[in-house]
């Protein structure tokens, strides 16, 4: 019985096969191709998949990336975002980055917005010109370790944040043509670890830029070779007892916001002094500023509990001290204003509680000025409000003509007010 199965079975085979090597010419006759697993294929769709497959082959070799198509996306900063092309790898490993791009309004530059790589080293590169990387750019790529960006030779401007969180990233290329880094634009990297740790007295100091003192130590001189400091360079600092800054004329804002040991300022140099620079330096007792000064923005000393005296007498040029620029400063007893002031804003003083006398001085007896010239001294609401102790104001002009215009809360809640 087994023998006439399988002889049956065998009978049943040798038929299929007949039938289909007879049915294999009628194919050949309507241009079909059998392909070697049995799939029919059409003669077009048989040269694809042979172009394909030697494209994966041609690939495979040569290590290439694939070239993506542009597309185009929304962006708050500009009306669209253009993914670049990125070209094919480069060598040892490191791959082209692979970000977007906003047209900067008014001008044919572009800001990479972000960027997405591909591998732990990436090189940038753009036909277009690359002239700022923005905030949060890189946010977070906890992957990379390398990145070079030697080639985007117009690129001027590197935002905050903008390689916040890489915590591996051990290499950063930068091109000399960099000139503005913003507000923690390592901060969270490997690299900027290092480059604490190896830097002179803790100053990391890229292209002519002090980017971060965060580990500056004991007295901290910024060399003259420094043309601009990064926002909160200092901030936080736990060790700097002294900073003298004779190079650089802006001082950024919240340069040294927290930094509670610090306790003098050397700054005689500076032009204008940022919003909240030195605010909450509990220890901060001396402050050295320069005829040059024009402008202390809020709360640039505001909350320094130390600070005791402040003078303005020989800042011949400070035009406008802003609002509670050295509110909450309640050791504050003395303040010398030159009579060149045009501003004391509201609050600017506030709750200054142990200030006892302000006085304005003139440096304009020293000239021969015309008896016509009339200064205007505006003193806004609330410029003093709070200083319960502040009994004498002295008005000190000879040359000119003085007008001072306090305004009617100027001085509320002090004894001067109260016995005037």
């Amino acid at each position: 019985m087994k023998k006439k199965i399988m002889v049956a079975s065998f009978s049943l085979v040798l038929m299929c096969l007949t039938v289909s090597l007879a049915f294999i010419p009628f194919l050949q006759d309507s241009g079909k191709t059998v392909d070697p697993v049995g799939i029919s294929l059409s003669a077009d769709d048989q040269v694809a998949q042979e172009v394909v497959q030697e494209t994966a082959q041609e690939e495979e070799v040569s290590g290439t990336y694939e070239i993506q198509t542009p597309v185009i996306a929304e962006n708050e900063d500009s009306q669209a975002v253009d993914v670049t092309e990125p070209v094919n790898s480069v060598d040892e490993g490191v791959a082209t980055l692979y970000f977007e791009k906003a047209l900067i309004p008014g001008t044919s530059s572009y800001k990479l917005t972000k960027a997405t790589p591909t591998a732990k080293k990436v090189v940038a590169n753009s036909t277009d010109s690359i002239t700022v990387i923005g905030k949060n750019a890189f946010l977070n790529c906890t992957d990379v370790i390398s990145i070079d960006l030697s080639k985007l030779t117009e690129l001027t401007t590197i935002e905050e944040k903008a390689f916040f969180g890489c915590t591996n990233l051990e290499e950063i290329i930068i091109p000399s043509s960099v000139t503005s880094f913003g507000k923690c634009a390592f901060e969270g990297t490997q690299w900027l670890v290092d480059a604490r740790k190896s830097s002179d007295k803790g100053l990391v100091i890229v292209n002519r830029v002090l980017v971060d003192g965060y580990a500056a130590t004991g007295a901290v001189e910024v060399p003259n070779l420094v043309q601009s400091i990064s926002e909160e360079a200092f901030a936080y600092n736990k060790t700097m007892k002294s900073l003298m800054i004779g190079s650089v004329s802006n001082i950024p804002a919240n340069m040294c916001t927290g930094c509670k040991v610090l306790d003098k300022i050397d700054i005689s140099g500076a032009t204008t002094i940022g919003a909240m620079a030195f605010y909450n330096c509990a220890a901060l007792k001396t402050v050295l500023l320069g005829s040059a000064l024009t402008t202390i923005n809020m709360y640039a000393f505001s909350n320094c509990t130390k600070l005791e005296e402040v003078s303005f007498e020989h800042v011949t040029n400070l035009s406008t001290i802003g609002y509670s620029a050295f509110a909450d400063c309640t050791a504050l007893n003395k303040v010398i204003f030159n009579m060149d002031i045009d501003l004391i804003d509201i609050c600017a003083f506030a709750r200054c509680t142990r200030l006892e006398t302000i006085s304005f001085c003139s440096s304009l007896g020293e000239v021969e000025v015309n008896e016509n010239v009339v200064i205007n001294v505006l003193v806004k609401d609330g410029a003093f409000g709070g200083c319960k102790n502040l009994k004498n104001i002295n008005k000190y002009a000879t040359g000119a003509n003085v007008v001072f215009t306090f305004e009617d809360f100027a001085l509320r809640d002090t004894y001067y007010a109260a016995h005037s």
